[in-house]
């Protein structure tokens, strides 16, 4: 029921219907789990019942598998919906709610359902940290809508405690610096966290500088009201890294050792460094020289979208990295990273794929150029750009991270799909500034990808996949 408040926002009227309300019974309802299992629950009042997000993270952990005896833990579990799933896949449960009535359905229908649990009624930054440091999977639909105002509409205040979000920089964020300095999170580890899409940017800001993978696990939009998100955070992925003083260069060095998946190749000095269609990078000390292995199996992506993943994995850590107001990047079709500084673009970075194959065996490497030092304004005609104040270090750290967070996400649908709005968002913003074209003449807007990473344009044309197909007014 929502209230109209001129003042407050609550009044001893929204506490006198509130408690009115209570007075009303139970009442019962029947909740298919995302495996198909029907579970019988009486939802009291002022406990927030399963909904569309309920259903989006049950989703999300039926993806997660049988949980083998792991620990989940289910922060604000209303009627325990959510642990009677995980309890059905395997987990052993627990959670914590400061509803009293909440803990009461949760405990009733675990008890009822034949499983063991603990629910604590309590607010899981006060007293939890044993709980939480127990878990695999810690799970949580946090209150993601706005903290109510004075003037505004509302619901009760119960109601209200569980749906708004009390704390300034967002529940979730506190959840997770709270999670980092518990020293939480290791190998297979995940905290899935539903949120308010806009909350997204700033979330995994603060993971990539704190050494956290966030990916896009699931969405839903909603015609009027606010989009949701379910987030997966774990710690950075343990991979392989060496460095060395010299070489020529580090992807040629990756193929032929037949690194790892994951290993990280970087130097000093690279001699032979080369972009795409057999370009010169030229590289000087200090800069990001760097190679990932980004495959080593069968079914390996396409190699447009393996160059467009690195080039928009190298985007967001940069963007997430550097500090506000800084000049804005680019991201130029298909893969390179353009600074745009006083009305004049340069380029600061590039990437190459490349790959070997032994029947269906694709072993496949990224080579990263970055400058991050002062060198020649031009390397063979194209404009060079430097980007101030970045330590190779945590670039190559926070690029790893958005990297493998990013081909992971190419391997379910929801993923995908996240990849390519982002994609196609970061093209059309430097396809418009850089007046990107065809030989036409006509100016290209990029719509989409095809299942090869070819670029699909508006008005139906040919999928791009050459350079040789465009060209640009405002760069050389």
């Amino acid at each position: 029921m929502l209230v109209d408040a001129s003042e407050g926002p609550f009044d001893a009227a929204d506490a006198y219907h509130e408690a009115e309300a209570f007075q009303r019974p139970s009442e019962p309802c029947l909740w298919t789990d995302a495996s198909g299992r029907t579970h019988r629950l009486v939802v009291p009042v002022g406990v927030y019942p399963p909904r569309e997000d309920t259903d989006l993270l049950a989703q999300v952990l039926q993806r997660k598998g049988d949980g083998a005896g792991r620990k989940a833990f289910d922060v604000g579990c209303g009627t325990g919906a959510l642990l009677l799933q995980l309890a059905s896949d395997g987990w052993k449960v627990a959670g914590c709610d400061v509803n009293p009535f909440a803990v009461a359905a949760s405990r009733g229908h675990l008890k009822e359902g034949g499983w063991h649990g603990t629910v604590h009624e309590a607010d899981v930054f006060e007293g939890m940290d044993d709980a939480l440091r127990a878990s695999s999977l810690v799970v949580w639909n946090t209150p993601y809508l706005p903290s109510v105002q004075p003037s505004a509409a509302h619901l009760g205040p119960l109601e209200e405690a569980a749906l708004s979000d009390p704390h300034p920089g967002g529940s979730a964020l506190h959840l997770l610096q709270h999670l980092d300095v518990l020293g939480w999170g290791g190998r297979d580890e995940h905290a899935l966290l539903l949120v308010a899409e806009g909350q997204c940017g700033d979330l995994r800001r603060w993971a990539t500088r704190a050494g956290w993978s966030m990916r896009v696990a699931a969405g839903q939009r909603f015609e009027e009201g606010v989009n949701i998100v379910v987030l997966d955070f774990t710690r950075g992925a343990r991979t392989v890294h060496e460095h060395v003083a010299s070489t020529g260069s580090t992807n040629t060095d990756l193929l032929h050792r037949r690194s790892a998946f994951g290993t990280r190749r970087s130097s000093d000095e690279q001699r032979e460094g080369r972009g795409r269609r057999a370009s010169t990078w030229l590289s000087q000390p200090g800069d990001v020289v760097c190679s990932w292995v980004v495959h080593d199996g069968t079914t390996a992506p396409s190699a447009g979208m393996l160059q467009a993943v690195c080039g928009l994995a190298s985007l967001e850590a940069l963007h997430d990295l550097r500090p506000e107001g800084a000049p804005p990047l680019l991201l130029k079709w298909p893969n390179d990273l353009v600074v745009h500084t006083n009305g004049t673009f340069a380029k600061v970075a590039g990437w190459l794929v490349e790959g070997q194959q032994q029947g269906d065996h694709h072993h496949v490497v990224a080579g990263l150029g970055l400058n991050l030092t002062s060198g020649p304004s031009h390397v063979a005609g194209t404009p060079r750009g430097v980007l101030d104040g970045l330590t190779r270090g945590a670039v190559m750290d926070a690029i790893e991270l958005r990297l493998f967070a990013r081909l992971a996400d190419l391997t379910c649908t929801e993923g995908h799909t996240d990849v390519v709005e982002a994609l196609i968002g970061a093209w059309r913003r430097s396809a418009e500034l850089l007046k990107m074209k065809g030989l036409d003449g006509g100016r290209i807007t990029p719509v989409g990808l095809d299942e090869h990473g070819r670029m699909l344009v508006q008005d139906g044309a040919a999928p791009l996949d050459d350079l040789d197909h465009v060209e640009w007014d405002a760069w050389p």
